[in-house]
């Protein structure tokens, strides 16, 4: 099953145990409740800022005092978690070097499904009025 198909179930994490804990803290938790391939995405995309990090040699404290955030919320970035503004994710990607690639995210003209769904709209011939255009 691809991750499209499988959008309605949700995420279980790797230690599912930890996830079902009443008292259960942090990302996990929080990536239930989400679709199976958003909080896959969420995952990954923090592991991704993560090595970015490393690689430019930043430790955590660097990259949250030049994103104007907390040590903590640079962890829970690349820890996956879903509750982190949008804002500041996007301030992490700047610092980074990674911040044109956003603008790409949501372009109209890569816009595939939409294309396909306007295509199938589409009426199936075209006439012509009384008045002949």
């Amino acid at each position: 099953m691809t991750d499209i198909e499988n959008h309605d179930q949700p995420f279980v994490a790797k230690h599912p145990e930890k996830s079902r804990l009443p008292g259960a803290k942090g990302p996990r938790r929080a990536l239930a409740g989400l679709p199976r391939p958003v909080a896959k995405a969420l995952v990954q995309l923090g592991a991704d800022i993560a090595i970015a990090r490393k690689r430019r040699r930043m430790t955590v404290h660097d990259l949250a005092r030049r994103v104007f955030t907390t040590r903590a919320t640079i962890a829970r970035i690349e820890n996956g978690s879903p509750g982190v503004s949008v804002g500041i994710l996007f301030s992490t990607l700047y610092i980074l070097g990674l911040a044109h690639r956003i603008v790409e995210l949501a372009r109209p003209n890569e816009d595939v499904l939409g294309a396909d769904l306007e295509i199938a709209r589409l009426p199936k011939r075209v006439r012509l009025t009384k008045r002949g255009f």
